[in-house]
């Protein structure tokens, strides 16, 4: 009985981007500057607003930037000019970090 080879190619394929590491988190909320960002999907601004609340009663000397003083993050349209756009935000506000909601 003959065995017969097939070459196999892998549809999942190489990843395109090159991944860079997260910045390292804060190790306490307490005089930070702390900016809520929505991709705009149900709910996001019913999340970002329940945890802004938490935070400050949480860390009363932290500052929340509410997500409606930030740009939407997107994966659709133009992820370039989406992420030049908060990066820019974040640096006009201080941000010393980020909650990011995706809806529900």
């Amino acid at each position: 009985m003959s065995v017969e080879k097939f070459d196999v190619l892998s549809p999942v394929g190489a990843p395109s981007v090159k991944r860079l590491p997260s910045a390292p988190r804060v190790a306490d909320l307490d005089g930070k500057t702390i900016c809520e960002v929505s991709n705009g999907m149900f709910q996001a601004d019913t999340v970002l607003s329940t945890f802004g609340e938490l935070i400050k009663e949480r860390y009363p000397t932290a500052r929340v930037i509410p997500w409606t003083e930030l740009p939407v993050s997107s994966i659709l349209g133009n992820i370039e000019k989406s992420s030049k756009e908060l990066s820019d935000a974040y640096r006009q506000k201080g941000c010393d970090a980020v909650i990011a909601s995706t809806g529900a």
